[in-house]
């Protein structure tokens, strides 16, 4: 963003002729209404982007390795990938807006609701 902002674009030439590279990712946060809508979401990120020419895309849970909630969690992170002519990271960052509260993980038990981990 801040490259962005400063040149209109993700790299530009300062004052004595050098090339101001801030970044070589580009990191957005995502507010969704819920669950599904990020899934379906990230698949249509995924498929624009690779229909212009980006590399790969994946999404994987930021919660930690070692966590025993690690497999129930969602997916919350995509990253994407172009490695030419410049290399450049996508890494979008999802959480939930819906309900009462904002939050990136929720465990749901049936009819017993949903918690905030």
């Amino acid at each position: 963003l801040i490259a962005l902002l400063r040149h209109g674009r993700r790299a530009g030439r300062l004052s004595r002729g050098l090339w101001d590279v801030v970044e070589r990712d580009i990191d957005i946060m995502l507010g969704v209404p819920d669950e599904e809508t990020w899934d379906r979401l990230a698949q249509e990120i995924e498929r624009r982007l690779l229909s212009l020419g980006w590399d790969r895309c994946w999404t994987k849970s930021s919660v930690d390795h070692t966590s025993p909630l690690r497999d129930v969690l969602r997916r919350d992170l995509l990253y994407c990938i172009k490695a030419s002519p410049e290399y450049m990271l996508l890494d979008v960052t999802s959480y939930i807006t819906g309900g009462e509260s904002v939050f990136v993980h929720r465990l749901c038990d049936g009819p017993a609701g949903c918690e905030i981990p």
